[in-house]
């Protein structure tokens, strides 16, 4: 980020600021991320590029989510939703992953059991585009989605088919237990 400041480049600016906003919304450091997505905002790349917008709207909705302020991470995730219509190619694939899984956690958290489980469908059959290898990771969290969601349900054998699936995932290619 210093290095694109000093040298005024702008695309730089806005994807640098984008990286570190996602660390520290990842790590629950929510306002500071938002003071970053704030800066991206004012770069002329991040008004150019439909797809660096739909990320701060991803990554805005998730600091929201982070604070508990749902109906502001729904609404950020939704304006997502839009400009990822824009998107075409792996773009929109990837997009539409994280947009569905985010929308299935927030709906998780507010108790609202079908539309979770309509994002996290929606998150598999987006799936379907890729090799399960090559997407392992999304796969074992839509599963295990599902299981936590059947097992809410009080459906304790269809969540015990997921969580089973989502195990195998992480026996068969060695998922980090510490990032789901």
């Amino acid at each position: 980020l210093n290095l694109s400041n000093a040298a005024n480049y702008d695309e730089g600016k806005a994807k640098s600021s984008s990286y570190i906003a996602e660390g520290l919304v990842t790590v629950g450091l929510f306002k500071e991320g938002l003071k970053q997505l704030d800066r991206i905002e004012n770069t002329d790349f991040y008004k150019n590029e439909i797809f660096m917008q739909s990320e701060v709207h991803r990554l805005r909705g998730r600091a929201y989510g982070g604070l508990l302020l749902n109906e502001q991470a729904i609404r950020e995730f939704r304006v997502q939703q839009g400009l990822i219509r824009k998107l075409t190619g792996e773009k929109r694939v990837k997009s539409l992953q994280f947009n569905y899984e985010n929308l299935a956690v927030v709906f998780q958290r507010l108790g609202q059991l079908d539309s979770m489980q309509k994002y996290t469908e929606l998150q598999l059959e987006n799936l379907k585009v890729f090799e399960e290898k090559d997407a392992a990771m999304r796969y074992q969290i839509a599963y295990e989605n599902l299981g936590t969601l059947y097992v809410q349900k009080g459906e304790l054998a269809k969540a015990q088919q997921y969580l089973d699936k989502s195990l195998k995932l992480i026996e068969k290619y060695k998922i980090p237990i510490v990032l789901n």
